[in-house]
């Protein structure tokens, strides 16, 4: 008598089902390693790994909307990647608050993967229920991004069917986010060292013309704004000397001379009317964030 394969109650031979088993084991680890390939390919920049990590988690939980939430300097979550439908107003719900009202701020702060498998349900937290209802999401899962035990972010999927997330998957979505959390910090080591050698490459260059010009000054100082317009884009670069009761300019990097208003080019002496002023009466650098708050002088 010829003996019945056994099944998993679902019509699934033991054949079968570890086949299935082995196909999603080498699909996860496929994943994980083109993941790592990225991030060694792209030291500087986190963004190819996030649209890596995203790609991957669509395929592998048949994903219905991805993203990654990251914290910001204010401390608030900001959207760093995103992938699915209603992408513009999902943009719109942030930056969201790092707390327990939001599905990356619960993960975050319970230094846990988070999974709703209904999120109509009233206990999911509110900012997710209003996302899931914007984008048309039924069930979701939230891992953290920690690094050296600080929450840094979280990566989320959210489904279009309601059901729970296996164990595996869940797993799997947090080996993603520490992927993640790689990324980030492996971006700003990367940052770091760049502006670092940049800044001594200015230093060096500015050096090297003062001992090639030992009699003539105009030089350094053409040499430091173009290095400091250089090391901090996106605007100009003006040195001012003191002469009596007055500044003048000694050198420029930037727009067109013609282009600057009067007070630039001749600056007086008033700690009320200028922050260079302010700069050269205290002894001490002033950081201006906001041009338009009161408390900025003119120039």
């Amino acid at each position: 008598m010829a003996l019945k394969k056994k099944g998993n109650g679902s019509g699934e031979s033991g054949e079968a089902r570890l086949r299935r088993e082995l196909a999603d084991s080498r699909a996860r680890e496929t994943a994980t390693a083109a993941i790592l390939k990225v991030i060694r390919r792209s030291p500087g920049d986190a963004q190819p790994v996030f649209a890596a990590i995203l790609q991957s988690c669509e395929k592998l939980f048949r994903g219905f909307n991805i993203g990654i939430s990251v914290v910001g300097d204010d401390g608030q979550l900001h959207l760093g990647a995103y992938r699915g439908p209603g992408e513009k107003k999902f943009a719109s719900y942030f930056p969201m608050p790092l707390s327990m009202k939001t599905g990356a701020g619960s993960a975050i702060l319970t230094r846990r993967v988070l999974q709703y498998a209904d999120l109509a349900d009233h206990r999911v937290p509110a900012y997710v229920r209003r996302s899931a209802k914007a984008t048309d999401s039924k069930s979701g899962i939230f891992a953290p991004m920690l690094l050296k035990g600080k929450g840094i972010g979280a990566i989320y999927v959210t489904r279009d069917f309601v059901g729970a997330f296996s164990e595996k998957e869940c797993a799997l979505l947090q080996t993603f986010a520490d992927q993640a959390v790689i990324a980030i910090e492996n971006a700003r080591a990367f940052n770091e060292t760049t502006e670092a050698l940049e800044r001594q490459t200015a230093t060096a260059e500015i050096l090297k013309v003062i001992s090639s010009s030992p009699t003539d000054t105009q030089p350094v100082f053409d040499a430091i704004v173009a290095n400091s317009r250089r090391l901090f884009p996106g605007g100009n670069a003006v040195l001012l000397l003191r002469q009596e009761s007055k500044f003048v300019m000694a050198g420029y990097s930037g727009l067109p001379l013609k282009d600057l208003p009067d007070q630039v080019t001749s600056v007086p002496l008033d700690r009320g009317k200028n922050f260079p002023s302010r700069a050269i009466l205290d002894g001490e650098g002033v950081h201006v964030p906001d041009w338009e708050a009161d408390d900025v002088p003119e120039f």
